[in-house]
């Protein structure tokens, strides 16, 4: 899963592996959920609580390490993972293919706005799309949700610029081999999942 802050990744690619009966991975999640007994948990642990970059070769170790599991040898989701060339380089994940969703800065900027995180689990919540059943509470595990402080317009801009900067070779990179399709996202989770399937020929 592929494209910019606020484009649906991490829901329409949850909602993929449920289609598919296969596991999501987003490499946030799995660096919040770093084992206790990991030799590496105290220094990840401290990163993530900071709001810092954890070590990009640890994260691929440790990636890479998830994704030897027995639970993924029937395939995948992945997100969070190939945002910069030096992901590509530090463990290249072998992928079928790339989803990359497109939306406008605007939307970007609609959507980051209005954004709610949980604070326990990291799902992604939205006051206008994608509404808690109860406000300010995570329909997935009860944690509080939260807006995250650089989701000011401005923020949202300056991040906007590096990531386009930073995946413009990544997004050439497998354009070149073939195996990326991209989708507009500016319609609902619903729409875009439509759309996914579609590109996906599910």
């Amino acid at each position: 899963m592929m494209g910019p802050q606020g484009c649906g990744k991490g829901t329409t690619g949850s909602m993929l592996a449920e289609y598919l009966h296969i596991p999501y991975v987003a490499t946030g999640h799995m660096l919040r959920n770093i084992s206790k007994e990991h030799p590496w948990y105290e220094e990840v642990n401290n990163s993530m609580n900071e709001g810092g970059l954890v070590d990009q070769k640890k994260v691929a170790v440790l990636l890479s390490e998830e994704l030897k599991k027995d639970l993924y040898k029937d395939g995948f989701v992945l997100d969070g993972w190939y945002r910069r060339m030096d992901d590509v380089r530090a463990y290249e994940v072998p992928i079928d293919v790339a989803l990359l969703l497109t939306i406008s800065a605007q939307t970007t900027i609609k959507r980051l706005s209005t954004r709610r995180t949980c604070s326990k689990c990291g799902q992604i919540f939205n006051t206008i799309t994608i509404v808690p059943k109860i406000e300010g509470i995570c329909d997935k595990c009860g944690g509080t949700l939260i807006q995250r402080q650089d989701d000011t317009e401005e923020a949202i801009l300056k991040r906007l610029e590096i990531y386009h900067e930073e995946t413009k070779e990544v997004i050439e990179y497998i354009k070149s081999k073939g195996i990326l399709k991209e989708i507009n996202a500016e319609g609902t989770p619903e729409e875009v999942f439509v759309l996914a399937k579609q590109a996906l020929d599910l």
